[in-house]
C-alpha cells in the first residue's frame, strides 16, 4: 500500500523486509514487517505520505481499547 503510493508520487524509496522470504512463510505474512528507506530530500513527503496512510489504522486500534 505505502509502496504503491509512494510511486505514484515518484518518490524514490528503497523496501526492504525484515525477515527473509522462508522465515515470512513460516510464522505467517502477517507477521512480516517491511522497511523503507527514503532519500532525506524526499523524507518530509514521504512522512505526510505515512501519516495520511496510517493514521486512520492507528486510531481504529485506540478505538478498541
Amino acid at each position: 500500500m505505502l509502496a504503491d503510493v509512494l510511486n505514484q508520487q515518484k518518490i524514490p524509496f528503497v523496501q526492504k523486509n525484515v525477515f527473509g522470504t522462508g522465515m515470512a512463510m513460516k510464522t505467517g505474512l502477517m507477521n512480516e514487517r517491511v522497511r523503507f528507506y527514503v532519500f532525506y530530500g524526499y523524507l518530509a513527503e514521504a512522512k505526510k505520505i505515512a501519516d495520511e496512510l496510517f493514521s486512520s489504522f492507528s486510531e481504529e486500534n485506540d478505538n478498541e481499547d
